[in-house]
């Protein structure tokens, strides 16, 4: 008679490798049951129990959740495991929590996921955040997340379909956390709203260790806007992100100039806050260009961003676009209202302006639209002009 075990709970008791091995192979076996749900949280997990563990992983097609949680597991050991998911797995829920594994067993793990794009993971506990079946917001801000910690966190993501809510404000991240964190958000496809302020986009060299002169947190940091380029392109192709938040991040020019290109292809969002940066003129500008063709913005914040009167005439070129010229020979006549009826004023002389003249002014005003939008508001106040 088959067994009809689908949950085995084991943590809190203390085998030998060779126990775990058994143990496995029964579990990957499936032949009398199948096991969706194994638990060995708090035994002690050797590197020779690890591979065991591995191969379970692999070969048994009903295991969706391993808590490993606990046990002592090593980077390497961590390693294995994650050769296990680069290549076919049913693993949905993973949890590694408490363990003494560090930044290389995370990345392996992250690599693993990455490179597996039909890997059903995507619920992970980690010793620093943890997304779980229920966790639709997750509130990581000043959690010391490393970029190993962001890597295995996007890579979980990626395929999520029950986050709506990131924040990561204030953590550790250098360009390496960005650029996979963009990664993510090109295939996810319902997260909503994401904070990344206080994370500036800098890179940390590699030959210089924690510690050394000149460093800051461990290390001299360098701009690196390129990393920039994967979050541009879930900027414009993303159809679920709303609310994109990255303030305070040491973004420049060019990457001012990047997230306005792709802003102008982007159809859902609607707020982008990049204050406290220093995207400048060119970066406001790109911005303002974006504007004459994004439909469904409606919150933008470039405060504090060194931007001056030529980044501010490009945002008034594009919220008060220039009125089309009425047809040659042909003026609209005023209109004055006196109780009920509307009395049409006779069209008046205007002084006539020679082609060069015309041409003249015409050039004064295309070429300083913000002294056109100060005059029509003065204009406006006098009531010149209809409201």
């Amino acid at each position: 008679e088959v067994c009809a075990l689908e949950t085995l709970l084991l943590g809190g008791n203390h085998f030998p490798d060779h126990v775990i091995g058994a143990l496995c192979a029964a579990v990957a076996d499936e032949r009398n049951c199948r096991i969706a749900r194994l638990s060995l949280a708090g035994a002690t997990v050797s590197k020779e129990a690890g591979r065991f563990l591995a191969l379970a992983v692999h070969y048994c097609p009903s295991l969706t959740a391993l808590d490993l949680s606990f046990c002592g597991l090593t980077d390497a050991t961590v390693e294995l495991i994650g050769e296990s998911l680069s290549s076919s797995s049913a693993l949905t829920d993973l949890n590694i929590e408490g363990n003494v594994c560090n930044e290389e067993g995370l990345w392996a793990l992250a690599r693993a996921l990455e490179g597996n794009t039909h890997c059903p993971l995507v619920f992970v506990r980690g010793n620093r955040f943890a997304i779980g079946p229920a966790h639709t917001r997750l509130a990581l801000s000043d959690a010391r997340l490393t970029d190993a910690d962001a890597a295995l966190l996007a890579a979980a993501l990626r395929g999520n379909t029950v986050c709506r809510d990131l924040r990561l404000c204030q953590n550790l991240f250098t360009h390496l956390a960005i650029e996979a964190l963009g990664r993510m958000l090109c295939s996810n496809t319902t997260l909503e709203s994401v904070d990344l302020s206080f994370n500036a986009l800098r890179a940390q060299p590699t030959h210089l260790r924690p510690g050394t002169a000149g460093s800051a947190g461990g290390g001299t940091w360098m701009n690196m806007s390129v990393s920039l380029l994967p979050l541009c392109q879930a900027v414009a192709e993303s159809r679920s992100l709303l609310h994109l938040r990255y303030a305070h991040a040491h973004l420049d020019s060019s990457s001012g100039v990047q997230l306005g290109n792709a802003l102008g292809f982007n159809r859902t969002l609607l707020e982008l806050d990049l204050s406290y940066n220093c995207i400048e003129d060119a970066g406001c500008s790109a911005i303002a260009s974006a504007l004459a063709v994004n439909s469904t913005l409606r919150l933008l914040s470039l405060a504090s961003n060194a931007i001056t009167h030529i980044g501010a005439g490009a945002l008034c070129q594009a919220l008060t676009p220039l009125a089309p010229p009425p047809p040659a020979g042909l003026e609209e006549a005023p209109a004055r209202t006196r109780g009920s009826r509307v009395v049409v004023s006779p069209p008046t002389a205007t002084p006539s302006r020679t082609p060069r003249a015309e041409q003249d002014h015409l050039q004064h005003h295309q070429g300083f639209p913000l002294g056109m939008a100060i005059s029509s508001l003065a204009r406006r106040a006098r009531g010149n002009l209809p409201p």
